[in-house]
């Protein structure tokens, strides 16, 4: 598994996160978005895999590409408030394609290393889950009342 993980990256593996990348996103702080690279892939599509690889081999990514804006979305109508407003980041697409490539890297092995109650973070199971534990737990204190329990919401 380790093999795996620190094998070299390769253009082709940038160049498939790219185009997987769905073309609709907004555009980001450098004003790129997915479909530029792709529109674009035959000029600088080498450029961009060297800069993907020197990245991995220096572990040097420069300031304005690690640059992310927040902006707020509403979530309702007429928002009001600040906690009518959900934050969302948006990332350089290069830091994406990083950050997407180490994620890919990693699915095969968090099976391996993440319990399997903590499944928010296992592909195809649901954090929902541990809500439902927590309230078979919740009841069985209910059930104990007598025995001393202490509950801590972190």
């Amino acid at each position: 598994m380790i093999s795996a993980l620190i094998a070299l990256v390769t253009a082709e593996e940038t160049k498939s996160i790219i185009f997987k990348a769905p073309s609709t996103s907004a555009p980001r702080p450098n004003g790129y978005t997915f479909d530029f690279y792709k529109a674009s892939w035959n000029i600088n599509g080498k450029q961009l895999c060297d800069d993907v690889l020197s990245f991995f081999s220096t572990s040097f990514m420069p300031m304005q590409a690690k640059a992310t804006v927040i902006t707020l979305i509403p979530k309702k109508p007429h928002a009001a408030c600040i906690s009518d407003y959900r934050p969302i980041p948006l990332c350089n697409t290069f830091y994406k394609i990083v950050t997407k490539i180490i994620a890919d890297r990693m699915k095969d092995i968090m099976p391996f290393i993440i319990h399997p109650s903590q499944t928010g973070f296992i592909k195809d199971k649901s954090i929902f889950k541990n809500s439902i534990l927590a309230m078979e737990i919740l009841g069985d204190f209910n059930l104990k009342a007598s025995n001393n329990f202490f509950l801590c919401k972190i």
